[in-house]
C-alpha cells in the first residue's frame, strides 16, 4: 500500500460552494487511481471566497504545511502559489499561458516545479489585440509590436501577425527587444516613424519587468511620443494586478493611454450569443453581466460577443454591476426589451449564481453561462470548457508525482472536452422551445 502523503489543493478565488463538483471531480479521479482519504492519501483545501487578495497568504500557508504536491486552479492562485514555493510540486489548471508568465519554459517540458493544465491558447489572439486598439483609437493605422525574438511564445503570435494586420487594414511595425535596456530605445523608434499604437506581447521579458516598464512609460521617450500623437495607446497582456502595477487608474477606467488583458482570451463568446439567439430567437439585446470591479476580462469578452451580434440581429450592451444589491435593478432595466444575458467567467457572478438566475427567471430573461453550475441551479444554458475533467486529470499529474515521476517529464497540456447543459424545466418555464437539434447536441439536459 501507498504511504501516506498529504495533497494540498487550493481552489481560487471561489468559495467551497460554489466548486464542490470540481473538488467531487478531483477526489473522484484520486480515488480511480487507488487513493483512499484518510488511509493513503490527506487532503488540504483552501478557498479565497471570492477575494483575491487573500491568495498570498492561503498559499503561504499551505506551504508551510509541506504537501507532497499543490494542485491549483485559476492564473492568480497559481501565480502566488509559485512565489511561495519553487520545491513543490504545483499540479496547475489555468487559462493564462504558462510560458508568458515564466511558470513554464515550455508546455512540452516545463522544467520547474509547476505543470498542469492551460484551458487557452489561440494564435488569432494578436488579431484580436489588434483589433481592440484599431477600436480604441479610431483612425488608427500604424502600430508597433512589442517582441522578444528569443521567444517562442512570440514567434508563433508572429506567424499570425501578417494576415491579421491585413484584414484590419494595419501596417504593422515589429519591435525587437531582447532586454530591460532596449525598451527606451524601442519606444524612440516608434516615436520617431510615426507609430500611432503600440502592442506589447506575451513574452516573461515584459511581464518580469513590467515595473520597468511603466518607469519607460514615465520616461522622455514616451512624453515625446505622446506630445506626437497626441495619445499612445499601450496594450498589456498577462498582467495580474494592473491597478497595483500602476498600469491603469482602475479596471473600469484605466485613464491615460494604457489598457490590456491579464488572462483569458474570450474565443466563446460568440458561441454563446449563438446558443442564446437559438433558444430564444426574439430577443432583440444581449447583455454581458460582470462585477465591474473584479472582471477586468470582461472586456475581452463583450467585445467577443460584440462582433458576433450583427449576425444574429441582436445588439450587445454591457450590464456593469457593483455588487449584488444591485443586480435586480439592471435585470429590471433590461426586462423593459427582450433580452438575453451572459454570464462570463467572473467570480462575482459565479459566487452569486443561483441568486442571479433566480432573478433572471423571475423576470423573463434567458441566460447563458460559461459553467454548468449556472444550469444546474435554474438558469438556461452554459456552454463552455469540461472544468471538472480538467482537476480529474489533475488527480493524474499528482498520481505520477507521488509515485516519484519528475514533474519536469510532465506537459502542460490543453482541454479537449467542452460541455453543453440545457436546463429545460427552466426553458419551459420561461416560453422557450428548444429546438430538437440543440437538445440532440447537449451533454446534459436537465428536466
Amino acid at each position: 500500500m501507498r504511504s501516506s502523503r498529504q495533497v494540498s489543493h487550493l481552489l481560487s478565488p471561489l468559495s467551497a460552494t460554489a466548486w464542490v463538483h470540481i473538488v467531487g471531480a478531483f477526489r473522484r479521479g484520486m480515488r480511480d487511481l487507488g487513493y483512499v482519504e484518510g488511509a493513503n492519501v490527506a487532503f488540504t483545501f483552501r478557498f479565497a471566497d471570492g477575494q483575491v487578495a487573500k491568495l498570498p497568504a492561503l498559499a503561504n500557508e499551505l506551504v508551510a504545511l509541506k504537501p507532497a504536491v499543490i494542485a491549483v486552479g485559476s492564473p492568480a492562485a497559481v501565480l502566488e502559489t509559485h512565489k511561495a514555493t519553487r520545491t513543490i510540486p504545483i499540479v496547475m489548471v489555468t487559462s493564462q499561458d504558462p510560458t508568458a508568465v515564466g511558470l513554464a519554459a515550455s508546455l512540452a517540458r516545463p522544467g520547474g516545479n509547476v505543470t498542469g493544465f492551460w484551458t487557452e491558447g489561440d494564435e488569432a489572439l494578436i488579431g484580436k489585440q489588434l483589433d481592440l486598439l484599431k477600436h480604441a483609437v479610431p483612425g488608427i493605422a500604424r502600430i508597433g509590436v512589442m517582441v522578444n525574438p528569443d521567444d517562442a511564445g512570440d514567434a508563433k503570435s508572429l506567424k499570425a501577425l501578417p494576415a491579421a494586420a491585413r484584414a484590419l487594414g494595419l501596417a504593422v511595425r515589429v519591435l525587437d527587444v531582447r532586454a530591460v535596456v532596449e525598451f527606451e530605445p524601442a519606444l524612440a523608434a516608434a516615436v520617431r516613424e510615426g507609430l500611432q499604437g503600440l502592442h506589447v506581447s506575451l513574452s516573461p521579458l515584459f511581464y518580469a519587468n513590467r515595473t520597468q516598464v511603466t518607469a519607460i512609460v514615465a520616461s522622455p521617450a514616451t512624453a515625446a511620443m505622446r506630445g506626437t500623437t497626441g495619445t499612445i495607446p499601450i496594450v498589456f497582456v498577462a498582467v495580474s494586478e494592473p491597478v497595483a502595477q500602476g498600469f491603469v487608474a482602475s479596471l473600469a477606467h484605466p485613464g491615460g493611454n494604457m489598457t490590456g488583458f491579464t488572462h483569458l482570451e474570450p474565443t466563446l463568446g460568440a458561441k454563446w450569443l449563438e446558443l442564446l439567439k437559438e433558444i430564444a430567437p426574439r430577443i432583440s439585446r444581449a447583455a454581458l453581466m460582470f462585477n465591474a470591479a473584479a472582471a477586468s476580462q470582461a472586456a475581452l469578452f463583450f467585445q467577443s460577443v460584440e462582433a458576433a451580434a450583427p449576425q444574429f440581429t441582436v445588439k450587445a450592451i454591457a450590464a456593469p454591476v457593483h455588487g449584488l444589491e444591485e443586480v435586480e435593478a439592471v435585470i429590471t432595466r433590461l426586462a423593459s426589451e427582450p433580452t438575453g444575458l451572459i454570464f462570463p467567467p467572473d467570480p462575482f457572478t459565479v459566487e452569486h449564481h443561483k441568486t442571479i438566475s433566480e432573478l433572471a427567471n423571475r423576470y423573463g430573461l434567458p441566460t447563458v453561462s460559461a459553467f454548468r453550475l449556472f444550469p444546474v441551479d435554474g438558469g438556461l444554458a452554459s456552454y463552455g470548457v469540461y472544468v471538472p475533467d480538467l482537476f480529474r486529470q489533475a488527480a493524474g499529474y499528482v498520481d505520477r508525482i507521488l509515485k516519484g515521476e519528475r514533474l519536469a517529464n510532465l506537459p502542460v497540456q490543453q482541454p479537449t472536452i467542452f460541455e453543453l447543459v440545457i436546463n429545460l424545466k427552466t426553458a419551459k418555464a420561461l416560453g422557450l422551445n428548444v429546438p430538437p437539434t440543440l437538445l440532440a447536441r447537449a451533454d446534459e439536459v436537465i428536466e
